[in-house]
């Protein structure tokens, strides 16, 4: 007969796994012109505090900033970060308009009932995107069997 045991914390590889698909789907979503490359990204993580089961947790990836031109090529490097954070209530979103610099700023609030910080670990991610169209080229040029 075995023994059942008790799991009292979430591997650290499947926060991995969450955070880089959380910043992988942004960038899939966001720079459509772009296709994330297979080799050349990066992950680095910083791991704050243990993930229990059974509680909420929420994946967040703000704006992410994409660098044009890499290397005198029309590729382009992506930094995001992904946020893994503990939800106790209702994120509040809102947002801002400034016309002097003609900008609008969203925020997010993730309110803490215990009023201590909900983030478990943050992950900043970098790819490495090729265009979309230059892979469309390619395709084209495969010869036919």
């Amino acid at each position: 007969m075995r023994e059942l045991t008790t799991v009292t914390q979430v591997h650290d590889g499947v926060v991995a796994s969450l955070l880089w698909e959380g910043a992988h789907t942004h960038a899939n979503n966001f720079y459509r012109d772009y296709v994330v490359a297979d080799q050349g990204g990066s992950l680095s993580i910083e791991y704050k505090s243990p993930l229990r089961p059974g509680e909420i947790y929420a994946i967040l990836v703000p704006p992410a900033g994409l660098e044009e031109g890499i290397d005198n090529t029309d590729e382009g490097r992506l930094k995001v970060v992904s946020l893994l954070m503990q939800m106790e209530a209702a994120p509040r979103v809102s947002s801002r308009f400034d016309p002097s610099s003609n900008t609008q700023n969203h925020m997010i609030e993730i309110p803490s009932v215990r009023g201590v910080d909900t983030t478990h670990a943050i992950a900043t991610v970098e790819f490495r995107l090729v265009p979309a169209s230059d892979l469309e080229t390619v395709e084209d040029e495969v010869p036919e069997k």
